[in-house]
């Protein structure tokens, strides 16, 4: 007899890849990408170069890297919640 399937550490491993290609990895790409546009919407759309002070961002660099990083964690924690039990479930196939 010979199992058919794969192993359960396999599926939590390609799961877990899946996540941080899928959901990780576009989400920072595009925070990342989008936050030098914040001077530029501030200066060209709003005109604030005239009336007002150029934009800085009132809360430190640090915090927002915390928030970021805390929302990942979250979703990995909701992702492997949802995952972990059908894992358990799973039985891998017998062949003769």
């Amino acid at each position: 007899l010979y199992r058919v399937g794969a192993v359960r550490g396999q599926i939590l491993g390609i799961f877990t890849f899946e996540y941080f290609l899928v959901i990780a990895l576009p989400l920072l790409i595009t925070v990342f990408a989008s936050l030098p546009l914040f001077g530029l919407v501030a200066n060209f759309f709003l005109n604030t170069q005239s009336y007002y002070q150029t934009y800085a961002p009132g809360i430190p660099a640090w915090t927002v890297v915390l928030i970021i990083l805390g929302g990942l964690v979250i979703s990995m924690l909701g992702w492997l919640l949802a995952l972990i039990p059908a894992i358990y479930r799973y039985k891998p196939v017998k062949q003769e």
